[in-house]
């Protein structure tokens, strides 16, 4: 999941960064006030831009693992319809209780991609992260594995 995650948000960032200022198909003038530092990771511009893009697509295959490894957990332990379903609801879920608290710089969605709202220190990004690391190592630990879970079948 890692090198798969990591490959598609990083072509795309070398497409946006190299390739299509080379082919032209935008029209820059337009964006004349926009700030390069104005979204959380691109204080890492000022190290290079195959820096923030190597870094930032790295971060995303991360979360990308995780996500995957909370699914992978809730099959082993539980059942097939909380590994579908509760990625997604705490994904959605923690936004939308972070927004209502009006802490919203700490949603997952934004931790991860952070384009939506304005700068933020790296350090905000990893609480929700934190949060989810919290909750795998929880499934790992406490919860025992089920007769019904996937995984008791296998064995």
């Amino acid at each position: 999941f890692f090198l798969l995650s990591f490959s598609f948000i990083f072509l795309s960032f070398l497409f946006a960064f190299y390739i299509e200022p080379l082919l032209g198909f935008v029209d820059y003038t337009v964006m004349k006030t926009f700030e390069r530092d104005s979204h959380t990771f691109s204080q890492l511009m000022d190290y290079g831009t195959i820096t923030y893009g190597v870094v930032y697509s790295s971060w995303v295959a991360i979360n990308t693992v995780i996500y995957a490894s909370l699914s992978l957990l809730l099959l082993m332990k539980i059942n097939k319809i909380l590994a579908f379903s509760l990625p997604f609801l705490i994904y959605w879920g923690a936004h939308i209780i972070t927004a209502n608290l009006s802490l919203e710089v700490f949603s997952p969605i934004y931790s991860v991609f952070p384009f939506s709202i304005t700068q933020q220190p790296i350090w905000t990004a990893f609480i929700p992260f934190a949060g989810l690391i919290i909750i795998i190592l929880s499934l790992t630990l406490l919860i025992p594995y089920t007769r019904k879970s996937t995984f008791a079948k296998f064995q």
